[in-house]
């Protein structure tokens, strides 16, 4: 089971198709400023079949948690 961080994002799909792994990389590139938290938070909702993903609420969420997050070199 995830961290509770990332499980905010995985458990917005009913059917749990968002992977752990996506939400870590889209966090990666925010934090990057490769892609925008918008960006992302689209990325994040791809994967649901179901449509339930709340793309605002992830929006909201990746803004919170990407300035947290610490990056390796490696």
């Amino acid at each position: 089971m995830p961290p509770p961080d990332i499980r905010q994002f995985t458990a917005m799909c009913g059917h749990g198709v968002v992977s752990p792994a996506l939400v870590r990389d889209v966090l990666r590139k925010v934090k990057r400023g490769e892609i925008t938290t918008w960006e992302g938070s689209l990325i994040l909702a791809e994967p649901c079949a179901c449509g339930i993903y709340n793309p605002y609420r992830s929006r909201e969420i990746l803004e919170d948690l990407a300035p947290l997050y610490t990056l390796n070199r490696w």
